[in-house]
């Protein structure tokens, strides 16, 4: 039930350590979504989360996408990567510098998957685009929701 729910979720912040806009440290974990474009991958994250893995929604889809392109010719993968506007601390007191962490991750996430593919990453050209979006912060971090969707990865397939 709901109450159940908003009670797990006050004791676990309980456990954890608050950081200066009274996020817990740990990760909050917001489902990763897939845009149904071909290729196209989408990761949203929740406050300070940056990894990609392969384990995520659409991502075996998106690497067989790149491999078969690759087999065609040169690839460019654009890589947008976006932080909202409530700050952080764990990332050298800059959300672009998080927005930057979260590119590079997809990308390392991307290289690895195609070596075990066979695929040689050095064919694959790389665009990376880091960036803050979202509302200003208003002292509200807490409102999960209003600044979710500013938190992402999104790779596009060229």
């Amino acid at each position: 039930s709901k109450k159940e729910k908003e009670k797990k979720e006050e004791k676990n912040k309980k456990k954890n350590q608050k950081t200066t806009t009274g996020i817990t440290k740990k990760q909050i974990v917001f489902p990763p979504a897939v845009d149904s474009g071909s290729g196209n991958f989408t990761r949203y994250f929740g406050y300070n989360q940056k990894n990609v893995s392969e384990d995520d929604k659409g991502f075996a889809s998106l690497i067989d996408e790149i491999v078969s392109k690759a087999a065609n010719g040169p690839v460019t993968i654009d890589i947008e990567a976006s932080a909202s506007r409530v700050p952080t601390k764990l990332f050298s007191s800059s959300n672009k510098t998080l927005a930057h962490r979260r590119a590079k991750a997809a990308k390392e996430a991307i290289v690895q998957a195609l070596w075990k593919k066979k695929v040689d990453p050095s064919r694959i050209k790389f665009v990376i685009h880091a960036k803050i979006q979202g509302p200003a912060y208003d002292h509200d971090a807490k409102l999960l929701s209003k600044y979710k969707r500013y938190q992402y990865v999104k790779v596009y397939i060229r």
